[in-house]
Formats: structure tokens, C-alpha cells, sequence
């Protein structure tokens, strides 16, 4: 669960799971997160662990693993994320577009296609 607690500034927000701590704010402040950011967050970090999780699997040394992930666009009907996963290191392409091609079924991106309800818990 996370907790969101309102700070003081202008909609400055810190965000903790009871062990670490991170700030949102709207999208007038660079310094923090936007809270878009977090499912961009979210879906990068999710797709990285899983790839390393594949890589490791496969018993494939790599140098690092690089996701980008963005909200392309966003309307009422559909949003459109886009994302780039780079594996860097001495494995051939064609093995790499295997392995990207198993982290599209990463558990948030799962979560993120799924029908989502959004409920208050009375």
C-alpha cells in the first residue's frame, strides 16, 4: 500500500510505502515526479527486473539493461505508452528480440491492459 500525504508548497506530495520515501507534484515543478511519471516508473522498473529475470534464466551475461518508457498520448478512449528496452552486452540481436519479446508479458504491463476498476474503500 502506498500513502500519500499532502506537504507544504503547491501540491507537493510525499508518497511511502512505510520504508522509502519519493514526491510527486504537478507538472509546473521539474524537481519532483508528475504523477504520469509513476506508472511510466512503474511499467520501466517492472520491465527491467523482468528482463535481467530472463537473462538470468537463460544463465546470459549482460552489461546492463536500459528501459525507457513514455505516455505517448492520452485521452478519454485510450492511452498509448510506448517503451524501449536496450540490452547492453555481447549477446546477439536476434536473442535479444527473444528475450524483449517474453518481457512484454511483464507483470505490469499486465496490470496496466487489464480492465482496471477504481474503487473507494468505504
Amino acid at each position: 500500500m502506498i500513502t500519500s500525504k499532502s506537504m507544504e508548497g503547491n501540491y507537493l506530495t510525499e508518497l511511502t510505502n512505510g520504508f522509502c520515501k519519493v514526491y510527486a507534484n504537478s507538472e509546473d515543478d521539474p524537481k519532483h515526479l508528475h504523477p504520469t511519471e509513476f506508472v511510466e516508473t512503474a511499467l520501466s522498473a517492472c520491465m527491467n527486473i523482468t528482463t535481467r529475470m530472463v537473462l538470468d534464466r537463460m544463465s546470459l551475461k549482460y552489461d546492463e539493461v536500459i528501459v525507457k518508457v513514455w505516455v505517448e498520448s492520452a485521452t478519454k478512449e485510450e492511452t498509448t505508452i510506448k517503451y524501449n528496452i536496450d540490452i547492453k552486452g555481447d549477446i546477439d540481436e536476434s536473442v535479444k528480440r527473444q528475450i524483449i519479446s517474453k518481457v512484454y508479458n511483464c507483470p505490469m504491463r499486465k496490470l496496466l491492459t487489464s480492465n482496471i476498476k477504481v474503487e473507494e474503500d468505504s
